[in-house]
Order: C-alpha cells, then structure tokens, then sequence
C-alpha cells in the first residue's frame, strides 16, 4: 500500500479503532510509514475532539419558524425593484423621466446626423482634355475586349494577307 491509498483511508479509519477494522496491508504500512502515522494521529484527535462536544439542541419549532421565514422572504432583486417602482410611481417624477428620455432620444439622433455629415466633403477636380475625351468614349473602352476577341478578324487579316499574294505573284 502507498501513502496516498492509506490518506483515502484515515477519515474512515480515525471514525474507529485502526486495529480493529484495518487489513493488514493498511496495518503494515502505518506501522512503517511516520509521515501517514502522524496525519492519522492528528485526523483521530481532531475526531476525538468534536466527539468530546457537547451536543446543541434546536429550539422548540425552530423547522418551523426557518421554513416560515424562508417562504414570507423575497429574494434581492424582487425588494429592489419593488423598491424602484414605489419611487418612480409617484406623478412628481414622470415629468421628469419624460424630459430624461426625451434628451437621450434627442441626443442620440444629433449625435448620429453630426457622425454622418462630419465626413462628407466636397471635392473640385479639374479634369483635362484626355481625361474628358476617355469619358466621352467609355461605351467604346467597355467594349474594347469583346471587339478583341472576335475571331473574324483574324479571318479578314488572313484573306488580306492571301489577296497581297495573289497580286504579287
């Protein structure tokens, strides 16, 4: 057996005489070990020590008055808010919760309006002659790689080409 079996051990063995209940295992080795001979001395005397307590009896109905207490009792949160109704119920506060709420709702839109216009600024941009011709002709520019990729070109190049052969031979 090693230290660490017999110390899951000794709150079962301090509640009775070790002699009596132990295996000789358990026995062995709490004749050999002095470190788990002097816990299981200290848990027995610390045991042996409540044992020697005098016993405390409850008031007569004290289950009852607990689970009365317990069941009349609310919780924190429920006092709090009990609370805070009973102080914002009276008429004196609802004109200034009204002017409270009416800030922060005229606040936050301001706030949103001054957030979205501090960005936009104008800008002027001179534009010249070759800038203002490429915009006149973007349709053309758009539609510069389809007119690229058409094959019949190729095939109008190859019968040129076939034409200046003929003529010069």
């Amino acid at each position: 057996m090693n230290c660490d079996q017999f110390k899951h051990l000794i709150p079962e063995l301090a509640e009775k005489d070790i002699q009596a209940i132990a295996s000789k295992e358990v026995k062995e080795h709490f004749a050999s070990c002095a470190s788990c001979r002097q816990e299981f001395l200290s848990v027995q005397q610390a045991w042996n020590m409540l044992g020697d307590l005098p016993s405390v009896e409850p008031q007569p109905n004290y289950i009852s008055r607990f689970w009365t207490r317990v069941a009349v009792e609310q919780p924190w949160y429920e006092e709090v808010w009990e609370g805070l109704k009973t102080t914002f119920a009276r008429k004196r506060w609802v004109p200034v919760l009204v002017g409270i709420y009416a800030l922060i709702f005229i606040g936050i839109f301001s706030l949103q309006y001054f957030k979205g216009n501090q960005g936009v600024v104008p800008e002027v941009v001179e534009i010249n002659d070759n800038d203002l011709e490429m915009v006149e002709n973007i349709d053309l520019a758009e539609s510069l790689d389809i007119v690229q990729d058409l094959d019949f070109l190729e095939d109008l190049d190859v019968i040129e080409n076939l034409e200046s052969l003929e003529t010069s031979a």
